[in-house]
């Protein structure tokens, strides 16, 4: 009798450490989420998520226009310095 009252104290505190365990994860959790929601403004989680996903590709596609916009403002930058020179030249 008394070994099986050990056995159950025992489990007692293993399952009373193992709850506040996941308490604290989980609440670690919704601060976390918490953050992430006040920081972007949504609190959809899939969205979240989403527009984490895709920031890689929008990025590559905004550095990508930035190079594209370089080389047209360098065309226009040769063009307004060689219609300089003609006009110096009349």
């Amino acid at each position: 009798m008394r070994e099986k009252y050990i056995v159950h104290k025992f489990w007692h505190s293993l399952l009373k450490k193992r709850l506040l365990e996941e308490r604290d994860r989980s609440t670690k959790l919704e601060q976390a989420y918490g953050k992430i929601k006040l920081g972007t403004g949504m609190s959809d989680m899939g969205e979240i998520v989403e527009r984490f996903l895709t920031k890689e590709k929008t990025y590559a596609q905004m550095l990508q226009e930035v190079e594209s916009n370089e080389k047209k403002l360098e065309e226009v930058t040769k063009i307004y310095k060689e219609k300089k020179k003609n006009e110096g030249n009349l």
